[in-house]
Order: C-alpha cells, then sequence, then structure tokens
C-alpha cells in the first residue's frame, strides 16, 4: 500500500474526505491528490497530515523506521525542540495546552 493509499484509508474511515484532510492541515486543497502521480511528500507535510488526522507519521507512511528530528536515540521526542518549531503537541490524538506541557511532562518522568 503506497502512502497515498493509507492516507485515502486513514481519511475515508475517520469521515474525511482528501480535500477536507488538506485543508484541516493548512495544505491546497488538492496537495494530497499529487501523492497519487508519484511525489513522495515530505516528512514536515506528512506530519501535518498525520496531526489533522490524528495518526502518527508512521501510521501513514507503514515505516516504523521514521524518527522526527525531534526524537533522541531512544526514539523519545524532545518537547522543547518540537515546542521551540511551533508543532502541536498531542498524547493520544488530543492536543496538550502549553499551560500543562510541564505537568505533563513530571507525570511523564514518574514525579521527578
Amino acid at each position: 500500500m503506497t502512502t497515498f493509499e493509507r492516507i485515502k484509508k486513514i481519511s475515508k474511515d475517520k469521515g474525511y474526505s482528501l480535500k477536507q484532510v488538506a485543508i484541516k492541515a493548512g495544505l491546497s486543497e488538492n496537495a494530497i491528490y499529487r501523492y497519487n502521480q508519484g511525489v513522495e511528500p515530505k516528512y514536515n507535510t506528512l506530519k501535518v497530515i498525520a496531526d489533522a488526522l490524528h495518526v502518527s507519521v508512521e501510521e501513514l507512511t507503514g515505516d516504523s523506521k521514521i524518527k522526527s528530528s525531534s526524537t533522541d536515540d531512544n526514539g523519545d521526542i524532545d518537547l522543547e525542540k518540537e515546542i521551540a518549531k511551533g508543532r502541536t503537541v498531542r498524547w493520544e490524538g488530543r492536543e496538550i495546552p502549553p499551560e500543562e506541557w510541564e505537568m505533563f511532562r513530571r507525570i511523564m518522568e514518574g514525579g521527578k
């Protein structure tokens, strides 16, 4: 299955057209259709599509080896880098408001 086919299937499963997903991701209306014509999307584009669909980039590509440039050697995400890049931080598809990031970090680190 190609990346385009995965995006199309996930979109359909969630009740969205590809046009709706593109708009929700901040892309042009027909941007996703280019990926059916042999154009491979860049990681940042995949990330905004994945965020719009509340899935991981790996789920869109079928590649479990992809890592964000903000991950460390253990595959952990560096929250500060993600925030500095202006990325939305999510947990299980729900956005974590900026005022709760520190509390979330403490919980994930076991209260440190």
